[in-house]
């Protein structure tokens, strides 16, 4: 079942990066100034010179860039979009031409830095207080995992792309139409999901939970050129208060269990006393006892006085 739905996702994934291929709304096809023509023609002079020169000179940058495997380059000339790089050496104009590296690889929500132009920066949010719908209040830690398919959107739709808090992640990913993170949403998305269940569908079906809390992201991440690939529930933490709460259940069960145990065996104990009361009222059994009686008394020093019993025939003679 989870390998069908991850199949089923990255068909889905390749057929937004198919659709994704032939956009050009991040493609600036405006005509540049004379003065960005000119710094352009000198910077293909000087590149041309850097490659040849046998030492390096600051004012002739050698024009290769290499973008490393697993990474997209946005190639932008003077700020302006131009086209998406793949992996292996690229030549730029040295004067006007940056590009930008986009790690496409699979995140986690760790504290990740990239030491290029594109930064992924750290947001730290508290664990999420989360009121279930039987009125118990679970603070939450999640985990998720997601990558960038489409580097141009995820560049230029976004100003930020949040991850993580002290490496379990209880937060989510969601930009407003401003571009700045909304916590509201992410805080929102998680207690109206989380608070549709009880304490114990969070135990038994969190990957059903999951399933919902990884569509909903979904839905907002699409446009956003970001897969989420997977997201977990980690943790579920209980106040001190509720944890004692819960640990006296299972000791006043066992208290119960122990009662019902000592009634049931003075129910069996009073019916073997009943049995052994009726045994011992027969003659037989008084007249053992009798002869018992005065063999204790016998082997008492001093003089003893023993009362023999009489039928009942023979008192009324």
């Amino acid at each position: 079942m989870q390998e069908s739905k991850q199949e089923d996702k990255q068909q889905n994934l390749f057929l937004n990066i198919k659709q994704n291929q032939n956009e050009e709304e991040f493609q600036d096809t405006g005509k540049f100034s004379c003065y960005e023509n000119t710094l352009s023609c000198f910077g293909s002079i000087a590149g041309c010179l850097g490659m040849w020169l046998p030492f390096p000179c600051c004012c002739c940058p050698k024009p290769i860039i290499k973008v490393k495997q697993s990474y997209f380059g946005l190639l932008e000339k003077f700020g302006r979009y131009q086209k998406t790089l793949t992996a292996g050496l690229h030549k730029v104009n040295p004067y006007c031409e940056k590009i930008k590296l986009v790690d496409s690889r699979t995140y986690v929500n760790m504290k990740i830095n990239i030491n290029y132009n594109y930064i992924i920066k750290v947001l730290d949010l508290k664990r999420q207080s989360v009121m279930t719908n039987d009125n118990i209040s679970v603070n939450i830690d999640s985990v998720i995992f997601y990558r960038i398919y489409d580097p141009k959107k995820a560049m230029y739709k976004l100003s930020d792309i949040k991850a993580s808090i002290e490496g379990l992640f209880c937060f989510f990913f969601f930009f407003n139409k401003n571009k700045y993170l909304n916590k509201e949403l992410t805080y929102t998305c998680l207690r109206t999901i989380c608070g549709e269940h009880s304490f114990q569908d969070l135990l038994e079906k969190r990957d059903v939970i999951n399933d919902q809390i990884e569509a909903f992201i979904e839905q907002q991440s699409s446009n956003w050129g970001i897969y989420v690939e997977q997201v977990f529930i980690k943790d579920m933490l209980l106040s001190k208060d509720l944890m004692n709460q819960m640990s006296l259940v299972p000791i006043s069960l066992r208290k119960a269990e122990t009662k019902i145990i000592s009634s049931q065996a003075d129910v069996e104990s009073a019916k073997l006393f009943r049995e052994a009361a009726d045994m011992l009222s027969s003659n037989a059994a008084m007249q053992i006892r009798y002869f018992e009686l005065i063999q204790q008394i016998a082997d008492q020093k001093g003089k003893s006085v023993v009362f023999l019993p009489l039928k009942q025939q023979e008192s009324q003679n």
